[in-house]
This record gives structure tokens, C-alpha cells and sequence, in this order.
């Protein structure tokens, strides 16, 4: 088998070498489940998982069904070794208070929106000392109804919206007071819906959506882009996905210069199949960058029910997503969608799903930072308990990891290498190939970029007997392992290379490229 996969490869390699497409790097982001997170004091009905925030290495999760819809938020914190559960915060004899429904963290920071706390709502603000979170604020509008139906927070300054009327409260903290900065009011009948918002420094998103469909359709939005100059924040755009009726507008976020919005009603693919869509600024004007629609839409999938990003990475979720349910058989487990960025190229990495057999509804909400990505399951019956919710954790590593990254050619050694492509490519062709001559600018396969350059090695690679494992095809979870085998007594004159190695994987059926992992490096030692 293994001389007709390097036979296969040879063929694909060589007609590569003249693509008709321009080549992009596929990124090796996959993402494996560590962990699913319930409260000390979980309950039925709790809800946990409604909204979720994450920064760093802390969690805050919403619970906003706690002790009869008073609500409350988890603070979870990840030390290494795992996640694990540091505070409650919740309000005090406020029944029907929908506290955690809404989320913001940055740093020692949360904000929580409680919409139904008294005649008003109210958003309340902690901060945490060492590992001691305590209230700094409660914040509210006496004139508005719905206040805190949304909050966003970015350094010291917050975002929160009211629905009666429709508009956003820009605060500021000077020490530790929150002043109100800048009242952003939007037009009578500019959303019927609590405005969504999300901030990152100086560049404020705020969602709206209207009614305007025949009964349960989805509602149409848009999203307004406020800048702030000084202490002034001022309409810098809108953005739009062109459609209407597709729920535009919620969920969305904003990293820098890229803003991404969920319309998880989107229709386009097949009936609430959903979207996300990709916006960039360059200079000040905004365009669209990439709409994202599910690889294997499905009737129901509402792809776009949790966006987040981080730099080039990005996560979808889908809660409606039927990749974990048995063949044949129709469910809402949900799940997620990984992305990652190459220039202006957005490709799917992994595909999220939850081993817990009892998945449902999962990616309603989404998290990212770094390598961390979180998921909510908010109706799960976790431990039994009827609508309790959860949340569950995962990790992202490269798709390609070596034991040890350096060889003695004297006394030779067998070096172990993990691959994990990801679920999506699960039962597809592998190979594991290598080069003498660097990484850089690579070979071009398919559509993608194998960062290995072509030189004797990685001709000779493709039959080496050197492997054990070298190629064949990956587990039904998308892995496999491989063993470079160096035989004592190599070479001396070959100490002081490096060579590099990485594997890519092929379709079985039309031997199309599907793949191509990170590189890792083997120093040849004497």
C-alpha cells in the first residue's frame, strides 16, 4: 500500500508543480476537546453557556436560569493544568434579573448585563484582586428600559445598550468610577431588537435588526461602525451582508481592523443553513472580506450562532450542526467551525464537535483567545440535569508535532511524530515527506502550499524505508503516527543540516489536495 501512496503523491507533487489556481499556505490549526465545564453548583434549568466570555487564560460564563432566572456568571481560570471554577458573581434578591445574559471580559475586568433587574436593568461591573472578584459598579439609566441587553468592554471603557429607547452608553473609568463618556442614539425604529454591541479600543460595532418579514421569518439587520476621536465617537460606516430577512447583526465582534457578523438565518445554502461574514478596514473604509457558509450545509445548521476571532484565527459556531450525529439519523448536537487567515484567504481548519454523547445545541455561544476556543451547550443535560447547561473547552495545536527535534547520526534513534489532521479529514490518504533545502517558498499542491522545497530528500522521502507509518491512511478522528528511523553509524559528514519535515493529505476518492501540515525541524547531530 505504501509504494502506491508514494506513487500517488508523486503523480500529484509533479502536476502541482503547474497549478492553475494561485497557491495558498493551509493552516494547521486543529482543535481537540479537553474539557466540558459545569458549574460546583449546577442546576437544572441553569442555562450555563448562554453567553461566554474569554481572555487569557480566565472564563466567565453566564448562567442566566441560576436560582429562578436571577441569574448568575462562573469565572473559570485555566492554570495549566486545567480549567477550574474561581467565583460566582450574582446579584442579590433580584428574581428575574437575566443576570449573565450578557458578557464582556478584558483582563481583571467583567461586565455582566442584567435587562430585567427593577424597572430599568442594569450593568454590573467586577474586578478582580489577586484571585477575589468584587463588585465596582452598578450601572443604569432611569429613562431606559432593556439596559444592559448587551455590553462590551475594552481597556477602560464600556459599551452598553438599552432597547427602550434604542441606544448605546459609551462609559469611561477614571480609578475606579465609571463616567458616562458619549450617548449614542439611534434612529426611531432603527431596531426592534436590544442592540448588539461589541468594542475593541477606539472602534465601537453596534447590531441592529428589524421585523420586516412575514411571520417566523428571521428578522433583517445591520451593523454601525462608530470611531472615537477624543472624547466624541462618530458614525464610521455600516456594514451589511447585502440580504435581508437572515438574522444580520448578531452575534458580532471586532479585532483590530477585522469585524465579523453572524446571520445565522442566512438561506442561501439551504433553508437557515446561516453565514458569517468577514469585514476588513483598510485606511478607514470597511469592505467585505470572505462570507463563510458551513462545508456541508444542513436544513437548520444556524452556522453563525457564535463568532469569534483572534488575529487570523476564527471560530464559527453552529448550533444546529448535525457532524456528531450518527449516520442517518437527524439531531442538533451543534458544533463549531476553526478558520484561519493567510493574506486575505480564510480556510477551514478543523471542524468542533463534542464527545459527550448528550451534545445539543452546541456553539450557540463561541470564545477564542489563542489556543483556547469554548463553546456553549447552554440546554445540555449535563450530569442528568435537565437544561443545566455546559460548556466545552478545547485546545488548538499544530497538526504535526515531533517527540524531539535533534538526532545523533553516531547513535542513530527512532523519532516519534503525531499527526492530527483534524475529524474533517478523517479515513483520507497521509504522507509524510521531508526536504534538505527549507521551508521557504515551498511547493505548491493543488491549491495549497506544502512548506517543503523539492531537492533529492524530498524526492527520496517518498520511498524511503526510513518511515514506519510514513503513509497510508488517517483514523476515523483524522490521526495517525510516524516513525523516522536513523540508523546508528549514518553520515557523519551530514552533522550541522537540518531538514524538515510534513505531511499532506489527499481525498481518497479523487486524490485531490486537502492538506498540508506546519513543518518541524531535525538538527543532524554528530
Amino acid at each position: 500500500m505504501t509504494n502506491t501512496i508514494s506513487l500517488v503523491f508523486s503523480s500529484v507533487v509533479l502536476l502541482s508543480l503547474c497549478p492553475v489556481t494561485a497557491a495558498r499556505p493551509q493552516s494547521s490549526n486543529v482543535a481537540t476537546e479537553v474539557a466540558m465545564l459545569t458549574p460546583l453548583e449546577a442546576e437544572a434549568s441553569d442555562w450555563f453557556g448562554g453567553d461566554l466570555a474569554i481572555d487569557g487564560d480566565t472564563l466567565v460564563v453566564g448562567a442566566v436560569g441560576d436560582d429562578a432566572f436571577q441569574g448568575a456568571a462562573y469565572v473559570f481560570v485555566d492554570d495549566g493544568a486545567g480549567w477550574t471554577e474561581q467565583a460566582k458573581l450574582a446579584p442579590v434578591n433580584t428574581p428575574y434579573a437575566y443576570f449573565g445574559g450578557q458578557l464582556a471580559l478584558d483582563a481583571d475586568t467583567i461586565a455582566v448585563g442584567a435587562p430585567n433587574t427593577g424597572a430599568n436593568g442594569t450593568a454590573f461591573v467586577f474586578t478582580r484582586d489577586g484571585d477575589t472578584w468584587t463588585q465596582q459598579a452598578a450601572l443604569t439609566d432611569e429613562t431606559a428600559g432593556s439596559y444592559g441587553g448587551s455590553v462590551a468592554l475594552s481597556g477602560d471603557t464600556l459599551l452598553v445598550s438599552s432597547l427602550f429607547p434604542p441606544r448605546v452608553h459609551v462609559y469611561i473609568r477614571n480609578d475606579s468610577v465609571w463616567v458616562l463618556q458619549h450617548e449614542i442614539t439611534l434612529a426611531e425604529g432603527a431596531t426592534q431588537i436590544s442592540p448588539a454591541v461589541a468594542l475593541d479600543g477606539n472602534t465601537a460595532l453596534i447590531g441592529t435588526q428589524v421585523w420586516n418579514g412575514p411571520p417566523l421569518a428571521w428578522p433583517s439587520g445591520s451593523v454601525l461602525v462608530y470611531e472615537r476621536t477624543g472624547a466624541s465617537w462618530d458614525p464610521a460606516g455600516v456594514l451589511e451582508s447585502g440580504s435581508s430577512l437572515d438574522g444580520f447583526g448578531h452575534p458580532l465582534v471586532v479585532d483590530g481592523d477585522t469585524a465579523v457578523v453572524g446571520a445565522m438565518g442566512d438561506d442561501s445554502t439551504t433553508m437557515f443553513g446561516g453565514a458569517a461574514y468577514v469585514f476588513r478596514r483598510t485606511d478607514s473604509s470597511w469592505a467585505l472580506e470572505a462570507r463563510l457558509t458551513s462545508p456541508a450545509p444542513q436544513f437548520a445548521e444556524y452556522f453563525g450562532s457564535g463568532v469569534d476571532i483572534d488575529g487570523d484565527t476564527l471560530i464559527v459556531g453552529a448550533r444546529g450542526s448535525q457532524a456528531a450525529c450518527a449516520p442517518d439519523v437527524s439531531c442538533s448536537a451543534g458544533g463549531g467551525y476553526l478558520y484561519e487567515r493567510s493574506g486575505s484567504s480564510w480556510s477551514l481548519t478543523d471542524t468542533l464537535v463534542s464527545l459527550a454523547p448528550e451534545s445539543f445545541l452546541l456553539g450557540s455561544t463561541v470564545g477564542l483567545d489563542a489556543d483556547r476556543v469554548l463553546l456553549g451547550s447552554h440546554m445540555i443535560d449535563a450530569g442528568g440535569k435537565n437544561n443545566s447547561g455546559a460548556v466545552h473547552a478545547y485546545q488548538i495545536s499544530n497538526a504535526l508535532v515531533a517527540a524531539q527535534h535533534d538526532v545523533s547520526l553516531s547513535a542513530g534513534g527512532t523519532l516519534e511524530h503525531e499527526l492530527a489532521a483534524g475529524s474533517t479529514l478523517a479515513e483520507h490518504i497521509y504522507m509524510m515527506l521531508g526536504t534538505a533545502s527549507g521551508t521557504s517558498p515551498g511547493t505548491p499542491l493543488g491549491s495549497f502550499v506544502l512548506p517543503l522545497n523539492i531537492d533529492g530528500y524530498f524526492l527520496a522521502s517518498m520511498s524511503s524505508p526510513i518511515w514506519t507509518g510514513g503513509a497510508g491512511f488517517l483514523s476515523g478522528s483524522g490521526t495517525a503516527q510516524a516513525q523516522l528511523g536513523v540508523p546508528a553509524g549514518s553520515d557523519p559528514s551530514l552533522a550541522g543540516l537540518t531538514l524538515h519535515h510534513a505531511f499532506a493529505v489527499l481525498d481518497p476518492i479523487t486524490l485531490a489536495p486537502e492538506f498540508a501540515s506546519n513543518p518541524v525541524a531535525l538538527a543532524l547531530q554528530p
